[in-house]
């Protein structure tokens, strides 16, 4: 992980007083570079997002004089280097907004929103909450999964994962990942507070659901290449620069768990069969396993 950026609690660009955090990009790159159209996506589509945030904080009118710069690329890093900062007609630095002491602590509470949604969607992994409860007399909310992992958020929070904007601009934001591709594995944001970021499993959680359609009861044969036994969940392999993520129910009968390893183990085909999420162009982007089955056994039925 990055070291983190040492900024002082009070900074000034261009004697404006503004808040900094970085965009980073990690990978098995090419010394060190990325395709230009993928990382011009992620920070427009990453900026997108934190101005969403910002317009949910701290309303329209206020978010207008809210404004993202971001410096140019360092020799050598794929790094991106934002600043937060107060604008005004006259170009100066006012009190816009009356809750917020000062500069350093928007940057802070944008930042926070924005991995607040990112801890989130991870949580549910692409599914809907079991369950939203309202506690602390409805100044909080519970966020339960499936699983019944839990977490505690604020209601600008709540708002943001009601946020369709949101949604596709943090969709945007990770699609790299999700690219057959792309040789970029990990996008991040770090800040002296925080750092926050998605890798290629994290990111199909990430992919908003309006730009993908549910399929069920899918075959596709392949190969195990992962298995996060904690997070049930994994990977098929379907061909060269070619796999798709899974999740697997934590009641899996034992002996399909079990082809799950061996096909991880010895590298041999193995067919799951679910419901699978896809793009409208037919791409799969990961499945809800239901069944777990091998040659043998689908021989055995065909002859039945």
């Amino acid at each position: 992980m990055m070291g983190m950026l040492n900024q002082p609690k009070k900074d000034y660009y261009n004697a404006m007083e503004v808040y900094r955090f970085r965009l980073f990009f990690k990978g098995q790159l090419v010394e060190n570079s990325a395709d230009a159209f993928d990382v011009a996506s992620t920070i427009i589509a990453t900026t997108q997002s934190l101005q969403e945030i910002i317009s949910i904080r701290y309303g329209d009118e206020a978010s207008k004089s809210i404004k993202l710069n971001i410096n140019a690329f360092r020799e050598g890093s794929l790094n991106s280097d934002f600043i937060l900062f107060f604008e005004t007609a006259s170009n100066a630095v006012v009190p816009l907004i009356p809750i917020a002491s000062n500069v350093y602590d928007v940057g802070k509470t944008v930042i926070s929103g924005l991995s607040t949604y990112i801890a989130v969607k991870k949580l549910l992994k692409g599914k809907p909450p079991k369950k939203i409860q309202a506690i602390n007399g409805g100044q909080e909310f519970k966020i339960i999964a499936n699983d019944n992992a839990t977490i505690n958020i604020n209601s600008y929070d709540l708002r943001g994962l009601q946020s369709k904007t949101l949604a596709k601009s943090t969709s945007k934001a990770v699609q790299p990942l999700t690219k057959e591709s792309s040789l970029l594995e990990e996008i991040g944001i770090e800040s002296d507070e925080d750092t926050f970021l998605v890798n290629k499993e994290e990111s199909r959680y990430i992919i908003s659901t309006e730009e993908t359609q549910d399929i069920e009861n899918v075959k596709y044969k392949g190969t195990i290449s992962k298995i996060d036994r904690k997070a049930c969940s994994g990977f098929l392999d379907l061909g060269p620069k070619k796999r798709l993520g899974f999740n697997f129910p934590t009641d899996l009968d034992q002996k399909k768990f079990h082809l799950l390893v061996a096909s991880l183990e010895t590298r041999i085909q193995i067919y799951l069969i679910g419901n699978v999420i896809m793009d409208y162009e037919s791409n799969p982007s990961s499945m809800n396993v239901i069944d777990v089955k091998s040659d043998i056994d689908l021989f055995s039925e065909e002859n039945q």
